[in-house]
């Protein structure tokens, strides 16, 4: 090849350089691609050295390429001073290995004997035939070759031998060299066997070529694996995919393992779709990188990162941040990596495309047509940017910007390289167990309530958990696996119901629980039991109507029963009675509006409809032994059934059915109370109560039924006779004055509806009751609606529509986001324990679930010791609300835990106690205060208070911090000190004995001996000073011994003075 001109300058040899780059044809006629390898060699970049140079068809041995200063490809890696030793060497041998490997791939004439025939032969792509590559001269002979290219060129050799398309195995051996080093005996088994599993020898060699370390896995794991790989994984592309970039899924125990970890992902929210999303946001690379040409394509060029949770056309999206280019200025933007469905607008195919787009929206999930406004595009239906070949990625040319993107030249030197960090876990390589633990765990912690800590026991293996899945064959009852289910029906978790397994030995008690939003608790019982019934009905379960569960659960062993016995809680600590029987029952949870009758009674919800009662009957109470004649006897409340419903009926609202005693609520006291997590428009009818005044007034005819309808067509001569039901029957109407509504229904933001037509209800004597006043009210999510009594002129009803769409699951968004979650069981558990025993319960599930951006990604990635630490700086978080300098006060308590709840109740107290002092000053000279329990701190305080007096005790408390610490030894001080002094002697020893009196503070914690000593000494100079204030009383001074000792401040050793 001959020399480069004499001279250039340094521009215009990059700007031929890029030249040469940009059009390899015109590269040849003007002599630059020698040019260009040599820079790849002057810069070490040893990928553009295999990559230009060969492309470019340059001389590959380096003998005559020199540039216009004579200096050869040796001579610049000499002189290259930023190159190290290793890289010197790897560069110098470069130039002569490489070539002469390649060339001799072409000697090859025949197979090994021990394959006969090409292993692979009905697989080879016959695309790649036509296909015109590159030839490299054959500037080496292929004999002679000895030493380590003999080990090199036997390696080549064999791998090209067991394909037909040998040209594979030479493109992927120039730009990955680890390919020549790999053992040949176990690659020429493994090549042909992913060819087999793939049906393509460009996949088999191209997955091999991003990952070398393939070629070590034998045939039986290769055959094991792959079939089940590419249908779980949509495709072969994807399934090679997923062995390059995880070629530990070649080490599975056995395909079984990747189909039920499939089948547990689709189990949880009973969506196929969602599951084989989940495992893609795992089989997808965490970052790419696009790569271009230097000054080209500066918008796309650079890190991309992996949107979490983010899809469109069921493909994730990657973004590039706009701080990546701020040297841009005010045109830098975020770019994205979307996928589209429909093609790009010109494009004679209309095929699917990924796409550089600047515009994205969250809510974006679908194209509806491909954006016209993208900055490049690669025509391919891979799962992920970095499978594309480097020529696929179209762009606009500099001259042409406003041609259509399907009109758009193709860039060959763009190119989107995948994640070279660690990846995370794989879903489907997880145990389908330990998958299915980590979402009950992840369930409890954002679901609907917790066991008290007392309740439950260490890995719940033998007390009550609570579970967020159940499937086919699982125990109903902890520690037995006699009863199994079959069949969840109604109750199954997809309808978000969690269940409450119980063991099977479990005795009569109540479970403490806490509940995080309103709930309903169903349970449903294996046997007959007229005790347990009563039990229910003591804590006000009832049984839900016929209807509201359409199919029970199935289980193999036992039928359960028809009854569901049904009760709604309020959010808070609450007791969930378990009744006595043979068997426990089945105890499931969910999320339910809930409404009680005075703070405390539930209520059930109904439709109105014609002839519903409006209350719930009374259960049964059991006669009291003796009857109390002195109390008043309790006015029965009136049982109404529902006449007409009204224009609320239409209109999609349902009824609050309640016990009667809603009926007898006075002004002071809460008629109801409704919580709810959705948006609810609660309607309040008021009815007057009846009278004594009635008139007849008949009823409409009920609708009859269909034999009714039959014999009317039919035609009767008497249908009054024929159907007595049907005969217009008269009713008492109350005949009463209006009164005026309760002045709280103003107050409290209730809005007077009209009534177009009216609601009414009758008395079991027939005495109609029409609505007379009709108020609505709009309740928030998160909110209580509590409505004062209506008194003795008014009896209410309830109604309630729901304005708000069905909420959406908190946990599939966060799965959907963070799918590599569910195999971090231990740390999700160990996360929610510590959060519980150092913030509490109420401060865990804030942390839980306001945090939702931390705490994931710390069980994915961090240790034990960085989970603790998150923990702790959760707590200083909480201190913090109270002090300024919570970190200080909680690192000089060193390792004493004290809970957050704890920490947070004693501030309060020291706040109460210290109120001439901040809290800060009192916490920085004794942080020790906070070990101490609020009780006994204001036991301490009440002590002083009760001995000393207002001002002296806040006085002393303020002085001494130390004494709040003592409760137990100021009470024995103080008793000590009572048998001298009297309660009003006490208050007077400041101002007597004040000497002496100063030093009680560091007195109190001595020994009993001491005490009495120091008492004695009080004692003396209080009878002292309290004769000195008697002669000064009588207007005498002090003289002689008394003048003395007064003077000198010691007590003479002379009788008192008599009084």
């Amino acid at each position: 090849m001959p020399l480069v001109e004499p001279y250039t300058t340094q521009q215009l040899e990059r700007v031929k350089l890029r030249r040469s780059l940009h059009a390899p044809a015109e590269a040849r006629k003007s002599k630059l691609p020698t040019q260009a390898y040599l820079r790849a060699a002057e810069f070490g970049d040893l990928t553009g050295l295999r990559g230009l140079a060969l492309e470019a068809e340059a001389e590959l041995a380096g003998r005559r390429c020199k540039n216009f200063l004579g200096c050869d490809p040796h001579f610049l890696v000499d002189s290259a001073n930023h190159l190290s030793c290793a890289e010197r060497k790897n560069l110098k041998y470069q130039f002569t290995e490489l070539p002469e490997l390649i060339n001799a791939v072409g000697s090859v004439k025949a197979l090994p004997p021990m394959l006969g025939r090409s292993a692979s032969k009905p697989l080879a792509d016959e695309a790649d035939r036509t296909k015109v590559r590159a030839v490299t001269p054959a500037l080496a002979k292929t004999s002679g070759i000895s030493g380590r290219l003999a080990r090199s060129e036997n390696n080549l050799t064999r791998l090209a031998s067991t394909l037909q398309a040998r040209s594979h195995v030479m493109e992927a051996a120039k730009s990955q060299p680890q390919l020549l080093w790999e053992q040949a005996r176990l690659g020429e088994q493994a090549l042909p066997a992913l060819a087999r599993v793939l049906k393509s020898e460009r996949l088999a060699v191209k997955a091999t070529k991003m990952r070398p370390e393939l070629l070590r896995y034998t045939e039986s794991q290769i055959r094991k694996i792959m079939p089940t790989l590419v249908s779980l994984c949509g495709g072969a592309q994807e399934a090679a995919y997923a062995i390059s970039a995880r070629p530990e899924l070649l080490e599975i125990e056995g395909a079984h393992v990747l189909r039920d970890s499939l089948q547990a992902v689709s189990s949880f929210f009973g969506n196929l779709k969602d599951a084989l999303y989940m495992l893609g946001q795992t089989t997808a690379p965490p970052s790419l990188r696009v790569v271009a040409r230097q000054f080209c394509r500066e918008f796309m060029v650079g890190q991309y990162f992996l949107v979490e949770g983010a899809q469109v056309d069921d493909r994730p999206v990657w973004r590039k941040p706009a701080v990546a280019m701020r040297h841009l200025g005010s045109k830098a933007t975020d770019v994205y990596l979307i996928y589209c469905q429909k093609g790009v607008v010109g494009s004679d195919t209309m095929k699917p495309c990924w796409t550089f787009t600047t515009n994205y929206t969250p809510a974006l999930k679908k194209y509806d047509y491909c954006d016209p406004s993208i900055l490049g595009w690669a025509e391919t239906s891979v799962k992920s940017p970095d499978q594309t070949e480097p020529g696929d990625w179209h762009f606009p040319e500099e001259k042409h910007k406003t041609q259509v993107p399907g009109l758009w030249p193709a860039d060959r030197y763009v190119a989107c390289q995948g994640h070279q960090g660690a990846w995370g876990p794989w879903l489907c390589a997880t145990d389908s167990m330990e998958m299915r633990r980590g979402f009950d765990h992840l369930r409890m912690a954002l679901g609907l309530a917790w066991l008290q800590p007392e309740a439950e026991t260490e890995g719940a293996a033998r007390g009550p958990c609570l579970l967020g899945h159940l499937v086919k064959n699982d125990p109903v009852f902890q520690g037995s696996k006699t009863l199994s289910f079959l069949d969840l029906a109604d109750f199954a978790h997809i309808r978000r119901w969690q269940f409450l397994q119980l063991p099977a030995d479990t005795s009569t008690g109540k479970l403490k629980m806490i509940a995080w939003e309103p709930i309903e608790v169903c349970m449903l019982f294996l046997a007959e039991d007229a005790e347990s019934e009563r039990d229910l009905q003591r804590a006000d379960f009832r049984i839900m109507p016929e209807g509201a569960a359409k199919s029970l659960p199935k289980l193999k062993g036992a039928e359960v029963q028809p009854s569901v016995w049904a009760r709604t809680f309020q959010s808070g600590p609450f007791e969930l009675p378990v009744p006595a029987g043979k068997t426990p029952p089945l105890v499931f949870i969910h999320s339910k509006i809930s409404a009680h009758v005075q703070g405390t009674r539930p209520c059930q919800m109904a439709k109105l409809q014609a002839g519903e009662e409006v209350y719930l009957p009374e259960p049964e109470e059991d006669a009291p032994e003796a009857l109390d004649v002195t109390l008043l006897p309790k006015p029965k409340p009136v049982m109404f059934q529902l006449v007409s419903p009204g224009e609320l009926g239409y209109t999609g609202y349902s009824l609050f059915k309640g016990p009667p005693c809603a009926q007898l609520c006075e002004q002071s006291e809460v008629q109801m109370r409704i919580e709810s997590m959705e948006r609810l428009s609660v309607a309040m009818l008021l009815f007057p109560r009846p009278s004594e005044g009635l008139e007849a007034e008949p009823l409409a005819p009920p609708p009859g039924n269909a034999a009714s309808r039959a014999n009317s067509k039919t035609g009767s001569k008497n249908p009054a006779a024929s159907n007595p039901s049907s005969a217009p029957r008269s009713v008492q109407v109350s005949k009463v004055e209006c009164a005026e509504p309760p002045c709280w229904i103003r107050e409290d933001g209730w809005a007077v509806q009209p009534q177009k037509v009216a609601t009414s209800v009758q008395t079991e004597a027939g005495l109609k009751v029409t609505c007379t006043h009709l108020y609505t009210n709009t309740l928030e999510p998160g909110n209580a609606l509590e409505v004062p009594g209506c008194g003795a002129s008014f009896f209410c009803l309830f109604l309630f529509k729901q304005l708000s769409p069905e909420r959406p699951d908190t946990l599939r968004q966060l799965l959907l986001r963070e799918p590599a979650l569910l195999t971090k069981d231990r740390q999700v558990d160990s996360l929610v324990r510590q959060l519980r025993q150092d913030l509490g319960d109420s401060l865990a599930r804030a942390a839980l679930t306001q945090k939702l951006d931390e705490w994931p990604k710390l069980c994915q990635t961090a240790t034990d010791s960085e989970l603790a630490r998150w923990v702790y700086d959760q707590k200083v978080a909480a201190l913090g609300q109270e002090v300024g300098c919570a970190r200080e006060i909680l690192g000089r308590l060193g390792e004493r835990p004290v809970a957050a709840p704890l920490l947070l109740d004693r501030c309060q107290a020291l706040r109460k106690i210290c109120e001439s002092r901040s809290l800060d000053q009192v916490l920085q000279e004794l942080p020790e205060l906070l070990t101490v329990e609020s009780n006994s701190l204001l036991g301490s305080f009440e002590t002083l208070q009760s001995h000393l007096g207002q001002s002296d005790a806040l006085a002393s408390a303020e002085a001494h911090l130390r004494l709040l610490m003592l409760q137990d030894q100021l009470g024995h001080f103080f008793s000590i000190l009572l048998e001298t002094f009297s309660g009003a002697d006490l208050r007077e020893l400041h101002d007597k004995a004040t000497r002496e009196w100063v030093k009680w503070p560091s007195i109190v914690e001595r020994s009993d001996h001491e005490i009495h000593s120091w008492r004695g000494r009080l004692a003396a100079l209080f009878r002292h000073g309290k004769s000195a204030a008697r002669v000064q009383n009588f207007g005498a001074a002090p003289y002689g011994t008394a003048a003395l000792a007064q003077a000198a401040g010691e007590i003479p050793e002379i009788p008192p003075l008599l009084v």
